[in-house]
């Protein structure tokens, strides 16, 4: 990664990033059981997952006082994906024709091997402040957050799971923080935070619709 800075004037500062990524995972398995694969002679599987490309970022500041500065920023950022466990479909064994009518569900014979990576674009405008000949800090922030093939765990009837890319969803809110300097020794601080998450497209297979809350977003 890099980052290079530019002071344009004496008060405007521009900052742009670029990040590199790339990985290789892989994955093997052996697994056996009647109940599961039909056979106790063990069924071996393999998978492999692999992605690489560019996270950008571009920080503008400005610089209204000595004890304000505005500010925006858009950067890009990811989680990479890996290998699935292997989800057994043959019919002919009790788990399989359980996992391959699951599948069929939600439109699939088979499960993915792996899942690839989501990404998020994230749009923030805020400002640092400070008051009172700098006894009391006063910053604050609003936000967008884009996000795109989200991953998703896929929950089977027959209680197995894969994840897959799933849908989209987008996160609303912004954030305001103080502190008050009171004594030399002793600060009082505050927080107070919101967030708007959602998701902004539907999923059949994870049962996501457009609109739904965001899973394990708290506001």
């Amino acid at each position: 990664f890099g980052n290079v800075n530019f002071q344009s004037t004496a008060k405007l500062k521009l900052t742009a990033g670029l990040r590199y990524f790339s990985y290789d995972s892989g994955f093997n398995s052996a697994s056996s059981g009647f109940a599961y694969t039909g056979t106790s002679i063990p069924t071996l599987a393999s998978s492999a997952a692999r992605n690489s490309g560019f996270n950008p970022m571009l920080n503008i500041s400005y610089t209204l006082t000595e004890d304000a500065m505005v500010y925006a920023t858009a950067a890009k950022g990811f989680r990479e994906g890996a290998a699935n466990f292997p989800i057994p479909n043959d019919p002919s064994t009790t788990v399989g024709a359980q996992c391959l009518a699951s599948l069929e569900s939600i439109g699939r014979t088979s499960a993915p091997l792996s899942f690839g990576p989501d990404s998020v674009w994230s749009y923030e405008l805020g400002a640092k402040t400070k008051w009172l000949d700098q006894k009391v800090v006063f910053n604050a922030d609003v936000y967008d957050l884009r996000w795109s093939k989200v991953q998703q765990a896929v929950s089977l009837s027959c209680g197995l799971a894969f994840t897959d890319n799933a849908g989209s969803a987008e996160v609303k809110g912004g954030e305001m923080e103080m502190e008050i300097k009171l004594l030399p020794a002793v600060r009082l601080s505050q927080s107070v935070g919101y967030a708007h998450a959602v998701f902004t497209s539907d999923s059949l297979e994870a049962n996501i619709t457009a609109g739904q809350d965001l899973l394990d977003a708290p506001r």
